[in-house]
């Protein structure tokens, strides 16, 4: 794990009581180090509950896959909270949670849309050249994310598919209602 994320004294205490936080873009080094915290506090205890909090635009594909994974792999349960916005993979990464601790704050607002292209390592897009030859794969992780929502969330395929295309903007009781989350949160969780 970078160590820049374990000196932070804030991260520390929040880590102590099992809460993980994701803000900001959901790049390889967020979704990496997010793995790795996760992994470590389902180890120290496996029975115990942790938290994953949100706050994100999202971000790419291929690293909320992996994120993804890992948190259906977790022997714990995970509550997953959005605080303020969950949009494109982020709100995808909210509704993996553990089903009954899923939760969204009152005034969260959540984006289900397509997500945001792959681009290289240092953040510039893809060539046209690349972007062609990873064509079939992107299609079929596009394709496994609507699956994913769509068992998650009890809503057809081809609902989720046609959400994401045209960008379905929600608050926190659509997000209950469409699944993607199981109640509002009337305090801050955990507090």
């Amino acid at each position: 794990m970078p160590t820049d994320r374990l000196r932070d004294p804030f991260r520390e205490q929040l880590l102590e009581q099992r809460v993980v936080t994701l803000t900001g873009p959901l790049d390889d080094t967020a979704c990496a180090e997010a793995a790795a915290e996760l992994l470590h506090l389902d180890r120290a205890d496996p029975g115990r509950e942790l938290s994953l909090y949100l706050n994100s635009s999202g971000g790419a594909l291929t690293p909320l896959l992996g994120l993804v994974d890992v948190v259906r792999s977790l022997a714990c349960p995970v509550q997953t909270v959005c605080l303020g916005h969950a949009e494109r993979t982020a709100a995808v990464l909210l509704a993996v949670g553990t089903p009954g601790r899923r939760v969204v704050m009152p005034q969260a607002r959540l984006l289900l849309a397509h997500p945001s292209p792959e681009t290289e390592p240092d953040g510039h897009p893809l060539a046209a050249e690349e972007l062609m030859h990873h064509a079939d794969s992107w299609e079929r992780r596009l394709r496994a994310v609507e699956a994913l929502l769509a068992e998650v969330t009890g809503t057809s395929v081809e609902r989720v598919r046609h959400d994401l295309e045209h960008g379905l903007a929600m608050g926190a009781e659509q997000a209950v209602g469409y699944g993607l989350a199981d109640t509002i949160g009337r305090r801050p969780p955990n507090g």
